[in-house]
């Protein structure tokens, strides 16, 4: 599956046109892209319509950021583990 990025590249989108179409911060789209947040519910369809894609179709795209998101942070804790550095506790800096 494409990335929302990809998505939005694909049709035409800057970043700031889909957050202004969408009555949206652009940091709102950047953190959905990246998997950070998820796509405010009250928004939805908007972002759907300027994609041109399904509200379930959106959802789906914004899971698959968030999951590949989590796979990064896996993957780099995993290094950390083989370099033989301690693991970052979730909630602790």
């Amino acid at each position: 599956m494409a990335s929302l990025r990809r998505l939005r590249e694909q049709r035409g989108l800057g970043l700031r046109e889909l957050a202004r179409r969408i009555d949206a911060a652009p940091g709102v789209v950047s953190l959905a892209e990246r998997g950070l947040r998820g796509i405010p519910p009250g928004s939805a369809t908007r972002w759907a319509t300027e994609l041109r894609i399904s509200t379930r179709q959106l959802f789906l795209y914004a899971a698959a950021a968030r999951l590949e998101h989590r796979r990064a942070i896996a993957e780099q804790e995993i290094a950390r583990v083989l370099a033989g550095q301690p693991i970052e506790e979730e909630g602790k800096s």
